[in-house]
């Protein structure tokens, strides 16, 4: 909560997963996450806090494996991560997919 409250922070990163992380859930003040425009990032088992915030708060959260910036494609991932985050472009949610029954 204290990312949230200071105004020198832009977006939070959890890269911490684990499976409990319902167990914050308690602990969020979602009308201070409501006020503000501080976007949530997370994988895996936070994807509860992704979803609790959405739920109370209606504030888009993001489920993104931070991981991918340093594997095998990270030149492309990090370009894509930097155009989303510094650039307010689409690059990492703008992906070419086909659907196959």
């Amino acid at each position: 909560m204290e990312f949230y409250k200071n105004s020198e922070i832009g977006v939070i990163y959890d890269i911490s997963g684990g499976d409990i992380a319902n167990e914050v859930l308690p602990y969020l003040d979602y009308e201070v996450i409501a006020k503000t425009d501080k976007q949530f990032w997370g994988y895996s088992d936070l994807t509860t806090i992704i979803n609790a915030i959405y739920a109370k708060t209606g504030k888009i959260s993001v489920l993104y494996q931070v991981r991918n910036l340093i594997g095998r494609e990270w030149g492309v991932q990090c370009m894509r991560f930097e155009n989303t985050i510094c650039h307010y472009k689409n690059d990492l949610f703008d992906v070419d997919y086909d659907f196959i029954q």
